[in-house]
């Protein structure tokens, strides 16, 4: 229902993600990347470094949603450990099937941002 009624938002949403993390990958915005943390207090150095850290081993996923099937898969079972490990006050509860991945992903989504975001 909300991805219905939402879709429009949720594109356009997902495709300022993918020009943020194009932009985050640029080192030519490294400072203005890092300059963000200031919020958090860091050092600008330690965060410039961060930046760099983070780029080099790809953490933002670029040219794909990020979700495909074994890393939703591996996520849906450490969830259901915590479940099973707090009695059902975090995670997925014991007792309850977790949703399939294409119940919880639909990727037209992405592949309709990255055509708006020119990608």
């Amino acid at each position: 229902k909300t991805l219905a009624t939402k879709r429009d938002m949720l594109v356009r949403s997902i495709a300022a993600q993918i020009e943020a993390i194009e932009f985050m990958y640029d080192p030519a915005n490294r400072a203005k990347v890092a300059a963000y943390a200031k919020a958090t207090k860091r050092k600008i150095g330690d965060a410039t470094s961060a930046v760099k850290v983070f780029t080099d081993f790809k953490f933002w996923p670029r040219g794909t949603d990020g979700l495909n099937k074994k890393r939703i898969a591996r996520t849906v079972k450490i969830q259901a450990i915590v479940g099973k490990k707090t009695k059902g006050k975090s995670g997925i509860k014991p007792g309850k099937t977790p949703v399939s991945y294409d119940q919880l992903v639909d990727g037209s989504l992405w592949v309709e941002a990255a055509k708006l975001a020119g990608k």
